[in-house]
């Protein structure tokens, strides 16, 4: 077959096995409805994984990410102050943190289980329940890790020094 018969086929609708011929002129080529806004996950299709109500969802997480975050980053510079050494500091920050960030973890995610079944806010729902996963990780093994890469040759560990009031 020449590549011109390949260019007409295709243009027209039709291919090589028979499946059709030329449209009518007055019927415009039209996408594939099932390809429009569908999104599979584990073999199934999910239509609402990111609408609008999971933008606000994302927006909503990011509070608690930050919050426990920065609550973790505070007690490990409260425990170098104490005069901890950076490792022992960051074991005891996330011992002292860790039930308080896995509750609020936990009441989050059993809050927003009820909310997968509204056809409204679940995707809502399931950004938060993902998302909470996600920055409870993040939180409790990323977030001291990284702090010890960036802080471990550094003197004071990233603690600022205090300059004396005047």
């Amino acid at each position: 077959m020449d590549v011109g018969a390949d260019r007409r086929s295709i243009v027209a609708g039709g291919g090589d096995r028979g499946e059709g011929g030329f449209r009518s002129a007055a019927t415009p080529p039209t996408p594939d409805p099932r390809s429009l806004g569908e999104h599979v996950v584990a073999g199934y299709p999910n239509p609402v994984l990111f609408a609008a109500t999971a933008m606000i969802g994302m927006i909503a997480l990011a509070g608690i990410a930050v919050r426990d975050s920065l609550i973790l980053i505070e007690l490990i510079q409260l425990a170098l102050r104490e005069g901890l050494a950076l490792e022992e500091a960051l074991v005891h920050a996330g011992a002292v943190r860790m039930r308080p960030v896995l509750l609020t973890a936990g009441t989050t995610l059993l809050g927003n289980l009820v909310i997968t079944l509204d056809p409204v806010f679940s995707g809502l729902a399931w950004a938060i329940i993902f998302g909470v996963l996600a920055s409870t990780v993040f939180t409790l093994a990323v977030v001291p890790a990284v702090y010890f890469l960036v802080y471990a040759n550094r003197p004071g560990h990233g603690l600022l020094r205090r300059m004396p009031l005047e």
